[in-house]
């Protein structure tokens, strides 16, 4: 619903829409899609490269990446149903799976420390 179109109250004039550019890079491009995490995961992996030869293998993964990231936000309607399906089983697979690596990092720990 947040996402259709909706009608201007009579007698009001229909405002005029913000600019797509704008709109597409501020809200979603930085906080979603070119997150700080993945910033400095970039410059820390390009300060560790060796060499010329490391820097253009680190630069072709992340254009690869990006351009498979592409690929999959313009077929995104057409993978919706199957995502659909899919997503919330691996999103339940997951957090199974992360509750039982923390309890097991919590036994570790717990066994590190000598507790019974």
């Amino acid at each position: 619903d947040q996402f259709e179109a909706h009608e201007p109250p009579k007698g009001e004039a229909e405002a005029l829409p913000a600019p797509v550019m704008k709109v597409a890079l501020m809200p979603l491009a930085f906080p979603a899609i070119v997150t700080p995490y993945g910033i400095a995961a970039l410059i820390v992996l390009f300060a560790f490269s060796d060499g010329q030869e490391g820097r253009l293998t680190l630069a072709a993964a992340v254009v690869a990446i990006m351009v498979l990231n592409l690929i999959v936000m313009l077929a995104a309607r057409r993978l919706a149903p199957v995502l659909a399906f899919v997503l919330p089983i691996l999103g339940a697979v997951l957090g199974v799976v992360q509750v039982a690596l923390g309890l097991q990092i919590i036994n570790n720990a717990l066994q590190m420390l000598g507790v019974p």
